[in-house]
């Protein structure tokens, strides 16, 4: 695997290529058993069950009166409402990934362009701006230079590695720049340092798709990245985030915006990893 320099000609391998601190990787086996999961867990079953409910219960007529007067979820955040919103599976699975990927929180969907989708449509305007390095995946790119220019959100592709080419394209506009480490199909690495030395110094969001090395052989967010997305999730970093789940991070302007918040709020039209509330939806319009 190559890492590149600011010309773009291959330069010798990166460190953060290799796999997690000796610390993390001695802990990766049991963060992926065990992360994530309550000891207690329903009819003292072995792994986390599989909930298949669309609503839930309440425990007693205070607690019913609390959730309808919106102050329920305040001091419960593990509260599920309805399977549109939550489910505790998925919560386990979150909560896992959030783990092995050092993130204060995660988001898991139905597939690796649910989340570059999902990702790039919340957290950008009409009338925004964002940074592509090329050499990344056809459907990312189609739906960067193709859909996103339908809804006024404009793209610039800039040669990977080419460091001084991607800070030449940032525009007062600019909301983020998204990568790929390694890339696909080709396997180049980015320079993360300079990456998110650069983006801060323009107060710019680092989004930086890492599927192929997997949380195992890197970890960007505790490089500096501030959302990773894997596969089929979405990680968000600690470092740069505030407050419990649905955490905060920088916008260009200075301002805190929730980005977990922000990527949950459409309830459900992003994730469909397991939705009962969609499914018993859906059989009733049949």
């Amino acid at each position: 695997m190559q890492n590149h320099s600011s010309t773009g000609a291959p330069a010798a391998a990166s460190s953060t290529m290799e796999p997690a601190k000796s610390a993390a990787s001695s802990t990766n086996s049991t963060q992926a058993v065990h992360a994530g999961e309550h000891r207690f867990r329903s009819h003292h079953s072995l792994t986390v069950p599989v909930v298949q409910t669309a609503v839930y219960a309440f425990e007693t007529t205070a607690d019913l009166v609390n959730y309808t007067e919106e102050r329920f979820f305040l001091s419960e955040p593990e509260r599920e409402e309805y399977g549109r919103y939550g489910n505790p599976t998925v919560r386990a699975l979150e909560a896992k990934l959030a783990e092995l990927e050092g993130a204060q929180d995660a988001i898991a969907v139905s597939s690796g362009m649910a989340a570059v989708t999902a990702t790039l449509l919340l957290l950008l305007q009409p009338g925004q701006h964002f940074i592509l390095t090329d050499n990344c995946y056809h459907s990312t790119l189609e739906f960067s230079q193709g859909f996103l220019q339908r809804y006024g959100i404009a793209c610039t592709l800039a040669p990977f590695g080419d460091y001084a080419a991607i800070e030449a394209a940032i525009r007062p506009e600019t909301r983020l720049i998204f990568s790929e480490s390694p890339t696909n199909p080709f396997m180049r690495c980015l320079d993360f340092p300079r990456l998110v030395e650069m983006a801060r110094r323009h107060n710019l969001l680092t989004v930086v798709d890492s599927t192929f090395a997997t949380p195992y052989n890197l970890r960007p967010l505790p490089l500096g990245v501030d959302l990773v997305i894997q596969l089929d999730q979405i990680s968000l970093r600690p470092q740069r985030c505030d407050g419990g789940r649905g955490g905060r991070t920088l916008r260009p302007d200075d301002a805190a915006a929730p980005v977990a918040g922000t990527i949950r709020q459409p309830g459900g039209a992003a994730d469909g990893v397991s939705d009962p509330a969609r499914d018993q939806d859906a059989g009733a319009a049949r």
